[in-house]
């Protein structure tokens, strides 16, 4: 269909057909590895400041992780939005400097997306229910915890393991990405009760723990009330490219 772009209709999901309607229910789930074929597939399907940002970081998996964010983003947007991928715009302005890296927000269509990356795994989160929010986080980093317990953990919150701290890390982190503030608000100001999670004087949000992939915890949010259907599918890029 596009001769510039071959994605998302020579994408192919590799989920069980059960989950094919992907594009038709609440909120869709992304699973996208990270590896040099994929890189490859996207380094010239991505704008130039795109590409310019990725080759700033000085490890290759960085820039692989960069490169097939904004590709795959991209891709998952056409494929809802019924646009070729060259038209879609994707806004990355950050609310506190105004530099090109705040939140992805897509300009044209009622549509919300989410977008995090750990390890060999980027993950999108789109829907148009409303703002959502996505996180990954890699269990095996070779840093560990991202930060001390105490500035994770709220006053009446308990974390028995380093698993279960990072399962609380993604709850909070998708919820900040939702209401659009990020890590700029402590994680521990962030309240978690079952599939809730709230801020004072902020809305509150459905809680989806994600499937588990084998060293990795990822967590979506939804703001409101509802309930969301989440389909989570496999994205791969085609074996002929």
């Amino acid at each position: 269909m596009f001769s510039w772009w071959p994605v998302p209709h020579g994408w192919h999901s590799v989920t069980p057909d059960r989950q094919r309607g992907a594009w038709m229910v609440a909120v869709s789930v992304h699973w996208v590895p990270v590896d040099s074929r994929t890189a490859t597939h996207f380094s010239t399907r991505v704008s130039r400041l795109e590409r310019e940002r990725a080759t700033r970081f000085r490890h290759r998996e960085d820039e692989w992780r960069s490169i097939v964010g904004a590709g795959a983003l991209r891709a998952v947007v056409a494929q809802h939005l019924g646009v070729p991928a060259p038209q879609v715009v994707i806004e990355r302005t950050c609310d506190w400097c105004g530099g090109p890296h705040g939140r992805p927000v897509v300009s044209g269509g009622n549509l919300h997306v989410s977008l995090s990356h750990a390890g060999r795994w980027v993950v999108i989160a789109a829907t148009a229910t409303g703002p959502v929010g996505v996180d990954v986080e890699d269990l095996g980093s070779a840093g560990g915890l991202p930060m001390p317990r105490d500035l994770i953990l709220g006053p009446r919150e308990q974390a028995d393991d380093d698993d279960a701290l990072m399962s609380l890390w993604v709850a909070k982190e998708s919820y900040l990405k939702a209401i659009g503030t990020g890590l700029t608000v402590p994680l521990s100001t962030v309240s978690v009760s079952g599939s809730r999670v709230a801020l004072l004087g902020r809305p509150s949000a459905r809680l989806i723990r994600l499937g588990d992939r084998a060293g990795y915890r990822a967590a979506v949010c939804l703001l409101g009330r509802a309930a969301p259907r989440v389909t989570e599918i496999d994205l791969a890029v085609p074996q002929a490219d």
